[in-house]
């Protein structure tokens, strides 16, 4: 009776010292399938409780976009009967921290504000890595809820702004300052898992600037499949075409007075 005890009580205690101390790269094949596959992490630290990591977006079999800052998490269960737990994300990034609240297989997201420099962008890769962007850049969203059983992304709202753009194309003068909005579009019924967003790009300001640059832009942008995308850049001033030359030849071929880059 003892000896049943003895291990009874040894059990607990090993048991009870996994869980509490479970790494949280234990929380990476949990977050692949809760995305089907498009959101994983690496470089994790600390406990699926408490801890931290670099997180991935998977665009395919071949491209992984790594974000930025690492994203850090405390996680709290309120209920197990109920399913209920609660996750707050804190980063360098967020101007203040994430709720991420599950029950009954619903999520639900509190809105918030990721702000990074824009150089932050050359671990995107192509072109980020060549233009080597500056300036700040600030990405809003709602709060918005969505199943955990649901075929397809959140069909969240998206909002980035762009400051004192700059590009090492150029230099040191600001290019301008530029706003992108991503609203959700609904997915074609033969492939639901496929959600997209209609994306626009405008300038907000002609800045008063050696080197003042015009964008617009319009088209399509998935999670797991290639963005579609027109993208029409144009002096604001015949000063400016000469300074930016370099950079409106790589943006795309000229068409008029403007140049044209298309993305398909």
């Amino acid at each position: 009776m003892k000896k049943r005890y003895a291990v009874f009580l040894l059990s607990t205690v090993v048991g009870s010292v996994l869980i509490v101390n479970a790494p949280a790269a234990w929380l990476a094949p949990l977050l692949s399938k809760a995305t089907n596959g498009n959101v994983g992490f690496a470089d994790s630290w600390g406990t699926v409780w408490d801890g931290s990591a670099q997180v991935l977006i998977h665009r395919s079999d071949k491209e992984v976009l790594r974000v930025p800052q690492p994203i850090a998490w405390t996680l709290t269960v309120n209920s197990i009967f109920n399913q209920s737990v609660t996750v707050t994300l804190r980063s360098a990034a967020l101007q203040a921290p994430v709720i991420v609240a599950l029950q009954d297989k619903t999520v639900q997201v509190s809105a918030g504000q990721y702000r990074l420099p824009a150089d932050s962008l050359n671990t995107l890769g192509s072109p980020f890595n060549t233009l080597r962007p500056s300036g700040d850049v600030n990405l809003n969203w709602s709060a918005f809820s969505a199943k955990t059983d649901a075929q397809s992304p959140p069909a969240v709202r998206l909002n980035a702004s762009i400051q004192s753009l700059r590009s090492s194309v150029t230099g040191a003068q600001v290019l301008g300052d530029y706003t992108v909005i991503a609203t959700p579009k609904a997915p074609p019924a033969a492939n639901t898992n496929q959600q997209r967003w209609a994306v626009q790009l405008s300038t907000v300001n002609n800045v008063a600037s050696p080197a003042s640059l015009l964008l617009s832009g319009s088209g399509e942008l998935g999670l797991s499949s290639a963005p579609q995308f027109e993208l029409t850049a144009k002096a604001a001033n015949p000063q400016a075409e000469q300074r930016l030359q370099a950079l409106l030849n790589f943006l795309g071929r000229r068409q008029g007075d403007v140049y044209v880059l298309r993305v398909n």
